[in-house]
């Protein structure tokens, strides 16, 4: 689990397609969410076009690349929030 329950419903969303490929999923995202979601597609992207994701190694990716677009929304939320509060005071 991690501290973020979005990540962890999608997460478990992606466990459970894997496990019956069958099955169709709606998921209806956030725009900040569509954003990580964005990002980490971009990052996990740069991973299989410099090599670096093997067979069987996929899962192991997606969730390095998931896990680095939340830091980098975290990093950019606690910036424009400091900025504001920097502003307003």
């Amino acid at each position: 689990m991690s501290e973020n329950p979005d990540l962890d419903k999608i997460m478990s969303i992606m466990a459970r397609r894997s496990k019956q490929d069958t099955g169709r999923y709606f998921i209806d995202l956030q725009s900040s969410e569509k954003a990580i979601l964005s990002t980490a597609a971009n990052i996990y992207s740069a991973y299989i076009t410099s090599g670096k994701v093997t067979s069987g190694q996929e899962e192991e990716f997606i969730s390095k690349s998931v896990n680095a677009a939340i830091k980098m929304a975290l990093r950019i939320e606690k910036l424009i929030a400091d900025a504001e509060e920097e502003h307003s005071a």
